[in-house]
């Protein structure tokens, strides 16, 4: 045991290997046969076996997340915005207005500024995903969506990482309630 205050011998852990055990000498440099003689530890010191467990610990849990939180699709609402021009940019706007496909005709000059396209989930109707398409064409600064139009479509749920492990499709297919419009600026 050692003193307080005193060194700690840290060669006791190490052997060392016998320099004629290196490799014989040969026409390099100077700096590569003036290199110490090699030390191997023979035990690890409990500092550095605990710090080997933590970071297998932190890189199972890390993995355990990444796998979780990507496994599962199509369970939520699917948005897709397709700007027609994206390099213009419209600032955000408060209010929106719907005209549906077979209602009154929009009868305003407008420019189209995007599509937009919302899938439900398995137990989602129109009702619940108006407020989504509507938060997306304000997002992309329209004034309206126009030929907003109601539909169904085949949507897959499923754990990817089950379908991968296993090796077999573990997919559900469901039909799931789709709204489409196009998003536009009215013109003065």
């Amino acid at each position: 045991m050692n003193k307080p205050g005193s060194s700690v011998n840290w060669t006791a852990g190490y052997k060392k290997v016998n320099s004629s055990a290196r490799r014989p000498k040969t026409n390099q440099s100077k700096f590569t046969n003036s290199l110490p003689p090699r030390w191997h530890i023979n035990c690890i010191s409990p500092v550095l076996k605990r710090r080997k467990e933590m970071k297998y610990i932190f890189s199972i849990t890390l993995l355990s997340a990444v796998f979780v939180s990507g496994c599962f699709y199509g369970y939520t609402p699917l948005v897709e915005v397709t700007k027609i021009n994206p390099a213009v940019q419209y600032p955000p706007k408060d209010s929106v207005a719907v005209f549906w496909e077979d209602g009154a005709a929009f009868q305003k000059n407008y420019q189209q500024i995007a599509f937009i396209e919302v899938q439900g989930d398995a137990y989602a109707d129109k009702s619940a995903l108006l407020p989504l398409l509507i938060k997306e064409a304000a997002k992309a600064g329209a004034d309206a969506v126009i030929n907003v139009k109601h539909s169904y479509v085949t949507r897959y749920s499923g754990e990817a990482l089950t379908s991968i492990v296993s090796g077999q499709d573990n997919s559900h297919e469901y039909i799931a309630t789709a709204l489409t419009g196009v998003a536009v600026r009215i013109s003065n």
